[in-house]
């Protein structure tokens, strides 16, 4: 069994008794006291368990605890269709409610409800849909989908469904299924399918997807991770600028190739999927008097023989403009990484590169030595792609 964050202690709580003094507050004290007499009879003490009433098909409440199912007496009801005003503080529900304020609910749930506010469940599981200008809150398991303007809550028991909040999602147990949050998403078990946040994602697993400014999982991940920052112990594919993945590569090389620049590549991933980026001078006579800086960013997959020879393929591309022209580079390339003394090693590469030229400067000859797969002319603009062979050799270290 993964381990569960504990979210329920305090918080639970606190966001049930804030609701409950607020739904208080905005109750008449005569409405209160006349639905609450019955706990209490003259000359005799009765006990403070709610009645439960019958299923009621129409339910009206003006006002918290003021309703009109059932001789204005307030119990636990199990109505089909719900409307209040306000807010009501009532048992379990299946069918429908709309709440102009908000609704809690003592039990399961199952249906639609809609609030302006929030809508509330505890003891109870909820099987539906529920949308909040706000807030969802559970502590049941949650089947179904869960739209909130601010924060969808969910403090006990699985979630399969989807969450979608404007600011962030809590599901406290396993999630299978979606997250969307402007801001943050939290599954503090083990999440099966995605989680897309605007800021941060975090899971306990992950056997999916991430996409975040920033990824984080606290066991395996078995999928992907895309953002700026990825954090897990191990992972399939980790796609970001910094990847923080144990025993995962990471490496720092120096390379020349035939197509005529130098360039330091990093190589920063996961178990076999890493991410390239690269950042080179070029060489050629005929950038004189140009920015000759060639900046690249891909991807790769690499591996480790019994040799201890680790060898990877790499998909990067590199573009530039300069005097409004266009030059872009994209290359696929083979190569190996031979241990020399630790952590250095002699990198051999052997590859192919698509030049694509679109400009108004008429192209040296002396660009490129490979095939010209297309050659024209459009407005002025040349439009040029070769294909070209291409052989690289640096020193890399591996750590």
């Amino acid at each position: 069994m993964p381990h569960v964050i504990d979210l329920r202690t305090g918080v639970q709580r606190t966001c049930l008794g804030l609701l409950v003094a607020a739904l208080v507050l905005l109750t008449p004290a005569a409405a209160l006291a006349q639905n609450t007499a019955f706990l209490t009879p003259p000359g005799e003490i009765t006990s403070l368990e709610p009645r439960v009433h019958p299923v009621r098909s129409v339910s009206l409440s003006l006002l918290p605890f003021v309703s009109m199912n059932h001789n204005n007496t307030y119990g636990l009801f199990l109505n089909h269709f719900v409307i209040n005003v306000t807010a009501e503080v009532a048992g379990p529900l299946r069918g429908m409610e709309i709440s102009g304020m908000g609704s809690l609910r003592e039990g399961n749930v199952s249906g639609f409800q809609l609030a302006g506010l929030f809508n509330a469940n505890w003891k109870g599981n909820v099987s539906a849909m529920q949308v909040a200008g706000l807030l969802n809150f559970t502590t049941g398991a949650v089947d179904g989908f869960q739209l909130a303007g601010l924060f969808n809550a969910n403090w006990e028991g699985a979630v399969r469904g989807m969450q979608v909040a404007g600011w962030m999602n809590v599901a406290a147990d396993d999630m299978r299924g979606m997250q969307v949050a402007g801001v943050a998403n939290v599954t503090g078990g083990l999440h099966r399918g995605m989680q897309l946040a605007g800021l941060i994602n975090y899971a306990y697993g992950v056997r999916g997807m991430q996409v975040g400014l920033i990824n984080v999982s606290r066991a395996e991940v078995r999928g992907v991770q895309l953002g700026l920052v990825n954090m897990a112990p191990s992972s399939s594919f980790s796609f970001g600028l910094i990847n923080v993945i144990p025993g995962a590569r990471n490496g720092l090389g120096l390379s020349v190739n035939s197509t005529g620049s130098t360039d330091l590549e990093f190589r920063n991933g996961g178990k076999h999927w890493h991410t390239f980026m690269s950042l080179g001078r070029e060489h050629r006579d005929d950038f004189s008097g140009r920015d000759r800086t060639l900046i690249g960013l891909g991807f790769g997959l690499h591996s480790t023989t019994d040799l201890k020879t680790m060898w990877s393929v790499d998909a990067f591309h590199r573009q530039k403009y300069f005097d409004e022209s266009t030059f872009m580079a994209s290359t696929l390339r083979f190569s190996v990484d031979i241990p020399l003394v630790k952590p250095l090693h002699l990198s051999l590469g052997l590859g192919l590169t698509v030049f694509v030229y679109d400009g108004s400067l008429e192209r040296p000859d002396s660009w490129y030595d490979g095939w010209l797969l297309r050659d024209g002319e459009n407005r002025g603009s040349r439009h040029e792609v070769v294909l070209i062979p291409e052989v690289s050799a640096g020193l890399s270290c591996i750590f």
